[in-house]
């Protein structure tokens, strides 16, 4: 059976709900998989058969433990076929174009030759920890989550990795 991992990071949890929709979707597809936070992925212990890693895009920069996690894992699974996720838009957004949310993911994918990257909306609460957040909370506060889409996107891996 095609073992797969899915690693997420995230800073307020809307990338682990993405996360666990991914790895539902997998698992109904027919996979073997194991959902884990990519701070702990072990690289040179764990080996899978495929990888997906997804990250939080805050101001435009990907998750600091999905980029580090990416770069492990261009070293140590050269073989191992891999996909990126951004998720942290807080609109509606064109899942074909992540590079334009986050250049470091379109970094990341060339550096470990990425089969595929997407973009899927993120959720912001209404009274969020934080100066920041919660600035940008008072207009853009919300769920852009598309389960859907992220959904269909999972069905299709699971599709192509047990094809």
């Amino acid at each position: 059976m095609t073992s797969v991992l899915v690693a997420y990071a995230s800073r307020r949890g809307g990338t682990v709900g993405i996360a666990e929709w991914i790895a539902r979707e997998l698992l109904e597809g027919g996979l073997e998989v194991e959902l884990e936070p990519a701070s702990l992925v072990d690289t040179e212990a764990e080996h899978f058969d495929a990888a997906v890693i997804a990250g939080a895009v805050y101001e435009q920069r990907w998750h600091r433990d999905a980029r580090r996690l990416a770069h492990r894992v261009a070293k140590e699974w050269k073989d191992t076929p891999v996909w990126l996720v951004a998720s942290g838009p807080l609109t509606t957004v064109d899942t074909g174009h992540p590079a334009a949310v986050a250049p470091q993911l379109q970094r990341a994918a060339a550096e470990v030759h990425a089969r595929g990257t997407a973009t899927f909306g993120g959720r912001l609460d209404t009274h969020p920890a934080g100066w920041l957040a919660g600035s940008v909370a008072k207009k853009h506060a919300g769920d852009f989550r598309d389960r859907a889409a992220v959904e269909r996107w999972a069905a299709q891996l699971a599709h192509e990795l047990k094809g």
